[in-house]
């Protein structure tokens, strides 16, 4: 991404949104591809306890 967000006490989903990654991340939790959703989640600022937690719960087997 070129354009710095102030992402500061915005939601996960706000992030995406407002950085235009929402598609990007959607596509990503579709294909079960945790490589795709972590880079999208760093990109966004989220911590990685919260990147784990994501991948558990959104990345089912």
């Amino acid at each position: 991404m070129n354009k710095r967000y102030d992402l500061a006490g915005m939601t996960v989903n706000e992030r995406l949104f407002e950085t235009n990654q929402l598609s990007v991340y959607e596509e990503a939790i579709a294909a079960a591809d945790a490589p795709a959703v972590r880079k999208v989640l760093e990109s966004i600022d989220v911590d990685e306890p919260s990147i784990v937690l994501i991948l558990q719960t959104r990345l089912k087997p």
